[in-house]
């Protein structure tokens, strides 16, 4: 599996359909960086992006693996990816959010060493300090 950057929305909404239940909005391409998995058949099987717009924190936006690359540890490799881009930009501290039926995400985001710090009706806040 192979992971680069890319800014080639029309594949990352198309990946975002086909992995996540909230459509996303065009905003969402705004200030943000995006990366793409290819499997040695060069298909794209996973994305996921990073917002940098805001002072001194970055957030981990929209993630997806499809179903049939689930299991060998996509999400966890994106994770890291992003945080190195944060690190590179001199961003402390990353924020991001899981549905709270989600288990592998906040599976692969504790693991990483993401901590919980607040919780509403359906999702569950995290952070981790670079």
């Amino acid at each position: 599996m192979k992971i680069s950057r890319t800014t080639d929305y029309a594949l990352i909404r198309d990946l975002n359909a086909a992995t996540v239940i909230v459509e996303m909005q065009p905003e969402t391409y705004d200030d943000s960086d995006w990366w793409v998995v290819r499997d040695c058949k060069n298909e794209a099987v996973a994305y996921a992006g990073l917002y940098t717009a805001i002072k001194d924190q970055g957030w981990l936006v929209r993630a997806g693996v499809l179903r049939h690359a689930r299991g060998g540890g996509l999400q966890k490799r994106l994770i890291r990816v992003r945080e190195a881009r944060a690190r590179k930009l001199g961003i402390p501290v990353l924020f991001t959010y899981t549905a709270d039926w989600n288990k592998a995400s906040m599976a692969s985001l504790a693991q990483c060493g993401f901590v919980p710090y607040s919780t509403s009706e359906h999702y569950i806040y995290w952070s981790k300090k670079l």
